[in-house]
Protein backbone atom coordinates (compact mmCIF):
# COMPACT_ATOMS: atom_id res chain seq x y z
CA UNK A 1 0.00 0.00 0.00
CA UNK A 2 1.26 3.51 -0.95
CA UNK A 3 1.51 6.20 1.45
CA UNK A 4 -2.17 7.70 1.57
CA UNK A 5 0.16 11.11 2.60
CA UNK A 6 1.74 10.88 -1.66
CA UNK A 7 -2.25 11.08 -2.90
CA UNK A 8 -2.77 14.96 -2.59
CA UNK A 9 0.63 15.68 -3.56
CA UNK A 10 -0.41 13.78 -7.10
CA UNK A 11 -3.54 15.56 -7.67
CA UNK A 12 -1.92 18.83 -6.67
CA UNK A 13 -0.04 17.85 -10.00
CA UNK A 14 -3.00 16.51 -11.77
CA UNK A 15 -5.37 19.42 -10.87
CA UNK A 16 -2.30 22.19 -11.27
CA UNK A 17 -3.71 23.37 -14.74
CA UNK A 18 -7.14 24.39 -13.95
CA UNK A 19 -6.44 25.56 -10.25
CA UNK A 20 -4.24 28.09 -13.08
CA UNK A 21 -7.47 28.55 -14.93
CA UNK A 22 -9.55 29.30 -12.10
CA UNK A 23 -8.03 32.77 -11.67
CA UNK A 24 -10.76 33.97 -13.84
CA UNK A 25 -9.45 37.36 -15.98
CA UNK A 26 -12.26 39.11 -18.34
CA UNK A 27 -11.25 41.58 -20.71
CA UNK A 28 -13.51 43.82 -22.19
CA UNK A 29 -14.51 46.99 -23.92
CA UNK A 30 -17.46 49.59 -22.63
CA UNK A 31 -19.34 51.07 -25.42
CA UNK A 32 -21.14 54.12 -24.85
CA UNK A 33 -24.83 53.04 -25.84
CA UNK A 34 -27.02 54.87 -28.55
CA UNK A 35 -30.13 53.48 -27.23
CA UNK A 36 -29.66 54.09 -23.75
CA UNK A 37 -32.03 56.77 -22.94
CA UNK A 38 -30.25 57.31 -19.24
CA UNK A 39 -26.62 57.45 -20.82
CA UNK A 40 -24.98 54.69 -19.26
CA UNK A 41 -22.69 52.38 -20.93
CA UNK A 42 -22.67 48.99 -21.68
CA UNK A 43 -19.90 46.61 -21.57
CA UNK A 44 -18.61 44.12 -24.20
CA UNK A 45 -16.51 41.14 -23.32
CA UNK A 46 -13.38 40.44 -25.67
CA UNK A 47 -12.09 37.33 -23.70
CA UNK A 48 -12.11 35.49 -20.73
CA UNK A 49 -8.53 33.60 -19.61
CA UNK A 50 -7.82 34.83 -23.34
CA UNK A 51 -10.25 32.96 -25.36
CA UNK A 52 -11.93 34.70 -27.49
CA UNK A 53 -15.68 32.63 -27.82
CA UNK A 54 -17.40 30.61 -25.05
CA UNK A 55 -17.51 27.81 -27.43
CA UNK A 56 -13.44 27.86 -27.27
CA UNK A 57 -13.82 28.10 -23.99
CA UNK A 58 -15.83 25.14 -23.44
CA UNK A 59 -13.49 22.87 -25.83
CA UNK A 60 -10.76 24.05 -23.28
CA UNK A 61 -12.19 23.11 -20.09
CA UNK A 62 -13.87 19.66 -21.35
CA UNK A 63 -10.77 18.46 -22.28
CA UNK A 64 -9.03 19.66 -20.09
CA UNK A 65 -11.40 17.34 -17.57
CA UNK A 66 -11.12 14.46 -19.58
CA UNK A 67 -7.66 15.10 -18.59
CA UNK A 68 -7.85 15.09 -15.25
CA UNK A 69 -10.27 12.02 -15.06
CA UNK A 70 -8.01 10.00 -17.00
CA UNK A 71 -4.98 11.33 -14.96
CA UNK A 72 -6.66 10.12 -11.92
CA UNK A 73 -7.98 6.52 -13.07
CA UNK A 74 -4.63 5.91 -14.05
CA UNK A 75 -3.31 6.48 -10.29
CA UNK A 76 -6.15 3.86 -9.17
CA UNK A 77 -4.95 1.60 -11.14
CA UNK A 78 -1.80 0.67 -8.75
CA UNK A 79 -3.84 1.17 -5.57
CA UNK A 80 -6.04 -0.76 -3.08
CA UNK A 81 -9.09 0.04 -2.51
CA UNK A 82 -8.96 2.11 0.32
CA UNK A 83 -6.40 4.13 -1.89
CA UNK A 84 -8.66 3.57 -4.27
CA UNK A 85 -11.52 5.46 -2.59
CA UNK A 86 -9.89 7.89 -0.59
CA UNK A 87 -7.72 9.55 -3.85
CA UNK A 88 -11.56 9.87 -5.51
CA UNK A 89 -13.06 11.69 -2.73
CA UNK A 90 -10.50 13.95 -2.63
CA UNK A 91 -10.44 14.23 -6.36
CA UNK A 92 -14.14 14.92 -6.04
CA UNK A 93 -14.05 17.83 -2.87
CA UNK A 94 -11.60 19.17 -5.29
CA UNK A 95 -13.81 18.92 -8.42
CA UNK A 96 -16.50 20.70 -6.12
CA UNK A 97 -14.38 23.33 -4.77
CA UNK A 98 -13.36 24.70 -8.30
CA UNK A 99 -16.83 24.53 -9.04
CA UNK A 100 -18.16 27.18 -6.57
CA UNK A 101 -15.85 29.53 -8.89
CA UNK A 102 -19.11 30.11 -10.95
CA UNK A 103 -22.40 30.74 -9.05
CA UNK A 104 -26.12 31.40 -9.61
CA UNK A 105 -27.06 34.93 -9.66
CA UNK A 106 -30.92 35.85 -9.88
CA UNK A 107 -31.35 39.81 -11.32
CA UNK A 108 -34.98 41.60 -11.01
CA UNK A 109 -36.03 41.93 -14.35
CA UNK A 110 -36.52 45.74 -15.91
CA UNK A 111 -39.74 45.25 -16.20
CA UNK A 112 -41.62 42.37 -14.08
CA UNK A 113 -44.75 42.92 -16.19
CA UNK A 114 -43.37 42.84 -19.68
CA UNK A 115 -40.55 39.89 -19.10
CA UNK A 116 -40.90 36.81 -18.10
CA UNK A 117 -40.28 34.98 -15.46
CA UNK A 118 -39.85 38.03 -12.95
CA UNK A 119 -35.81 37.20 -12.81
CA UNK A 120 -33.31 36.86 -14.84
CA UNK A 121 -30.54 34.31 -14.13
CA UNK A 122 -26.87 35.00 -14.74
CA UNK A 123 -23.99 32.30 -14.10
CA UNK A 124 -21.18 34.87 -12.62
CA UNK A 125 -17.26 34.24 -12.10
CA UNK A 126 -16.54 34.15 -8.17
CA UNK A 127 -13.75 36.98 -7.82
CA UNK A 128 -12.83 37.99 -11.35
CA UNK A 129 -10.28 39.96 -12.69
CA UNK A 130 -10.81 42.35 -15.12
CA UNK A 131 -8.72 44.18 -17.68
CA UNK A 132 -9.96 47.37 -19.53
CA UNK A 133 -11.15 50.96 -18.08
CA UNK A 134 -11.32 49.46 -14.45
CA UNK A 135 -11.22 53.38 -12.96
CA UNK A 136 -15.56 52.67 -13.07
CA UNK A 137 -15.78 49.53 -10.67
CA UNK A 138 -16.19 51.37 -7.69
CA UNK A 139 -19.04 49.21 -6.20
CA UNK A 140 -20.45 45.54 -6.56
CA UNK A 141 -23.08 46.22 -8.60
CA UNK A 142 -20.58 47.38 -11.58
CA UNK A 143 -18.79 44.28 -11.64
CA UNK A 144 -21.93 42.68 -12.02
CA UNK A 145 -23.30 44.54 -14.67
CA UNK A 146 -19.84 43.70 -16.71
CA UNK A 147 -19.49 40.13 -14.95
CA UNK A 148 -23.07 39.30 -16.27
CA UNK A 149 -21.94 39.55 -20.06
CA UNK A 150 -19.46 36.79 -19.60
CA UNK A 151 -22.37 34.66 -18.32
CA UNK A 152 -21.73 31.71 -21.31
CA UNK A 153 -18.14 30.77 -19.83
CA UNK A 154 -19.47 30.54 -16.63
CA UNK A 155 -21.99 28.40 -16.96
CA UNK A 156 -19.40 26.35 -19.54
CA UNK A 157 -17.50 26.35 -16.57
CA UNK A 158 -19.48 25.05 -13.70
CA UNK A 159 -21.67 22.64 -16.00
CA UNK A 160 -17.96 21.05 -16.55
CA UNK A 161 -17.10 20.84 -13.32
CA UNK A 162 -20.34 19.28 -12.36
CA UNK A 163 -19.41 16.35 -15.22
CA UNK A 164 -16.28 15.96 -13.47
CA UNK A 165 -17.50 15.41 -9.79
CA UNK A 166 -20.54 13.43 -11.36
CA UNK A 167 -17.77 11.13 -13.46
CA UNK A 168 -15.45 11.09 -10.24
CA UNK A 169 -18.57 9.33 -7.90
CA UNK A 170 -19.29 7.17 -10.88
CA UNK A 171 -15.85 5.49 -10.70
CA UNK A 172 -15.63 5.74 -6.99
CA UNK A 173 -18.73 3.54 -7.13
CA UNK A 174 -17.11 1.73 -9.39
CA UNK A 175 -14.24 1.20 -7.15
CA UNK A 176 -15.73 -0.19 -3.92
CA UNK A 177 -17.71 -2.69 -6.21
CA UNK A 178 -15.71 -3.53 -8.96
CA UNK A 179 -11.74 -1.99 -9.09
CA UNK A 180 -11.82 -3.75 -12.74
CA UNK A 181 -13.97 -1.47 -14.21
CA UNK A 182 -11.54 0.94 -13.71
CA UNK A 183 -8.73 -0.42 -15.12
CA UNK A 184 -11.27 -1.27 -18.40
CA UNK A 185 -12.75 2.60 -18.30
CA UNK A 186 -10.21 3.79 -20.49
CA UNK A 187 -8.26 2.73 -23.67
CA UNK A 188 -4.55 2.91 -22.99
CA UNK A 189 -2.63 5.22 -25.06
CA UNK A 190 -0.55 2.88 -26.64
CA UNK A 191 -3.85 1.72 -28.40
CA UNK A 192 -5.37 4.91 -29.94
CA UNK A 193 -4.73 5.42 -33.57
CA UNK A 194 -2.11 8.38 -33.81
CA UNK A 195 -0.36 10.27 -36.72
CA UNK A 196 2.94 8.76 -37.38
CA UNK A 197 5.36 11.59 -38.04
CA UNK A 198 9.31 11.57 -39.31
CA UNK A 199 10.92 13.96 -37.24
CA UNK A 200 11.49 14.51 -33.19
CA UNK A 201 8.94 15.69 -30.98
CA UNK A 202 11.11 18.66 -30.42
CA UNK A 203 11.01 19.12 -34.08
CA UNK A 204 6.57 19.21 -34.11
CA UNK A 205 6.94 21.66 -31.11
CA UNK A 206 8.95 24.22 -33.05
CA UNK A 207 6.54 23.70 -36.31
CA UNK A 208 3.60 24.50 -34.40
CA UNK A 209 5.16 26.93 -31.91
CA UNK A 210 5.98 28.59 -35.71
CA UNK A 211 1.82 28.37 -36.83
CA UNK A 212 1.21 29.58 -32.90
CA UNK A 213 2.83 33.10 -33.44
CA UNK A 214 1.42 32.85 -37.21
CA UNK A 215 -1.77 33.56 -35.10
CA UNK A 216 -3.45 30.41 -37.16
CA UNK A 217 -5.14 29.39 -33.82
CA UNK A 218 -7.98 31.07 -32.73
CA UNK A 219 -6.76 30.78 -29.10
CA UNK A 220 -3.72 32.15 -26.97
CA UNK A 221 -3.98 29.05 -24.92
CA UNK A 222 -0.53 27.30 -25.11
CA UNK A 223 -1.49 24.44 -22.77
CA UNK A 224 -4.44 23.51 -24.71
CA UNK A 225 -2.39 23.62 -28.04
CA UNK A 226 0.33 21.63 -26.46
CA UNK A 227 -2.58 18.74 -25.25
CA UNK A 228 -4.53 18.65 -28.15
CA UNK A 229 -1.05 18.07 -30.32
CA UNK A 230 0.58 15.86 -28.39
CA UNK A 231 -2.01 13.35 -27.73
CA UNK A 232 -2.25 12.78 -31.22
CA UNK A 233 0.87 12.31 -33.20
CA UNK A 234 3.75 9.85 -32.33
CA UNK A 235 7.27 9.46 -33.66
CA UNK A 236 9.33 6.56 -34.70
CA UNK A 237 11.13 6.71 -31.83
CA UNK A 238 7.90 7.70 -28.99
CA UNK A 239 4.85 5.90 -29.52
CA UNK A 240 3.18 8.42 -26.82
CA UNK A 241 4.14 11.57 -26.25
CA UNK A 242 4.81 13.76 -22.76
CA UNK A 243 2.79 16.81 -23.30
CA UNK A 244 5.00 18.11 -20.49
CA UNK A 245 7.72 17.14 -23.12
CA UNK A 246 6.01 18.36 -25.96
CA UNK A 247 5.32 21.75 -24.10
CA UNK A 248 9.00 22.22 -22.95
CA UNK A 249 9.99 22.19 -26.55
CA UNK A 250 7.14 24.57 -27.46
CA UNK A 251 8.30 26.88 -24.86
CA UNK A 252 11.83 26.94 -25.39
CA UNK A 253 13.07 26.12 -28.72
CA UNK A 254 16.21 24.19 -28.83
CA UNK A 255 18.45 26.25 -30.85
CA UNK A 256 19.68 23.19 -33.03
CA UNK A 257 16.24 22.24 -33.88
CA UNK A 258 15.56 25.94 -34.93
CA UNK A 259 18.22 25.70 -37.28
CA UNK A 260 17.34 22.47 -39.02
CA UNK A 261 13.93 23.52 -39.01
CA UNK A 262 14.71 26.84 -40.66
CA UNK A 263 16.47 24.45 -43.68
CA UNK A 264 13.60 22.61 -43.90
CA UNK A 265 11.33 25.15 -44.39
CA UNK A 266 13.55 26.89 -46.93
CA UNK A 267 13.55 23.21 -48.47
CA UNK A 268 9.57 23.61 -48.63
CA UNK A 269 9.06 27.16 -49.79
CA UNK A 270 10.91 25.98 -53.05
CA UNK A 271 8.12 23.60 -53.41
CA UNK A 272 5.12 25.69 -53.14
CA UNK A 273 5.25 26.64 -56.81
CA UNK A 274 5.21 22.46 -57.77
CA UNK A 275 1.74 22.28 -55.66
CA UNK A 276 -0.55 24.27 -58.61
CA UNK A 277 0.91 21.40 -60.96
CA UNK A 278 -0.25 18.51 -58.45
CA UNK A 279 -3.89 16.80 -59.40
Amino acid sequence: MKNLNSIPHALNEIFSEINQASQIVINYSKINSHHNINGESEYKINSVNNFTSPETFFDYLSSLCSDIRKAIIDQAKEMELAEQTFLFFEAYSRAQDLSYNAYLFYLPATDPEKDSPPCNIYHLFKNPSFTGDTSHLDNNLNTITIGKEATTYAKHWSSSLQLLQYQLICHLTNTEYNPADIRASVTPAEQRVKLPVNGTVAIVAVFFRILYESRIFDTTNKSMICRVIAEVFRTPNQHTVSTKSFKNHFDCPPPDTLDLLGKELSRWKSQIPHLSQMN
